[in-house]
Parts: structure tokens; sequence; C-alpha cells
């Protein structure tokens, strides 16, 4: 592989760091991590493979006797920080899968988002009838216990 790709995939990996670590606290500074958790958790799942991958690749610097100097130094600086920014990472995933599932309102209430009621819909507040004039009714054959029309073959 040349160098041009070699460190052209690395930019890549180092921006995608970059996207990550901006867009996971704006999300949570706007209260949209709680729906896009999934999403991120996997985002972040990618990135820990793709900086262990990077690290492995730059840990065979130290093994090529013609690289020496700033090259090897740069190197090994980038084991350093994917290493660390994989811990982070590894940490930050730990943290989104944490979540509790049992109680969403004891949630909510931390995060200072509106509970959500059964009553409530996005629209307002459901409030069944008891009036048949006011119910919607739809053709159902099955439920009324009728047959439905017969279709005519060709």
């Amino acid at each position: 592989m040349p160098c041009s790709r070699f460190y052209a995939f690395s930019w890549f990996i180092m921006s995608m760091l970059f996207f990550i670590v901006v867009l996971t606290p704006l999300l949570l500074g706007l209260r949209g991590l709680s729906h896009f958790r999934v999403g991120i958790a996997s985002l972040v799942a990618i990135q820990i493979m793709l900086l262990m991958d990077m690290a492995n690749s730059f840990l065979y610097f130290n093994n090529i006797p013609t690289i020496t100097g700033a090259l090897l130094a740069r190197g090994r600086v980038v084991i350093a920080g994917s290493i660390t920014a994989a811990v982070a990472l590894f940490t930050m995933l730990i943290l989104l899968g944490i979540r509790n599932e049992h109680n969403p309102e004891l949630l909510q209430s931390k995060t200072g988002e509106p509970a959500h009621s059964p009553d409530a819909t996005r629209g307002g507040l459901y409030q069944p009838t008891e009036n048949p004039e006011e119910q919607v009714r739809y053709y159902n054959p099955v439920s009324e216990g009728l047959q439905a029309p017969a279709v005519p073959r060709a």
C-alpha cells in the first residue's frame, strides 16, 4: 500500500474520532442522546475497532530497521494516542450501554425530559369515549362476524 493511501486512512480514522467526540456532547446538550443512543454506540464500536487496527499497523514501525528518528517517534505517538482513545471509547461504550430499562420514568427525571404517560399522545391527550356515534368504525368482517364480499374470478 502506498504511503499516501496509508496515511489517508489514518487521517480518516482520526477525523471520525473527532466527529464522535464532537457529536456525543452535542447530542447530550440537546437531550437527543436517548433517541440516538444505539446509533452512537454503533459508531463508537466501529471507531474502537478502527483505532485498535491503527495501533496494530503502527506497532510494526518498531520492527522495521530502516525507520529511525522522528518517523519512529511519530509512530510511537500514534500507537499511544490510538490506545488511549480506544480505552476512552470503551468507557464511553459502557456508559452508553448503561440504561435503566425497567423504569424509564427514573431515567427521564434525571435527564430533565418530560415523563411519558400511557394516555399521552403526540397530538395531545387521548380520551376514549363510550358514545358509539363518536367512535371511528372500520369495515372488518372478521370482528363483526360477517363474510367478506366474494371476489369474481377471471
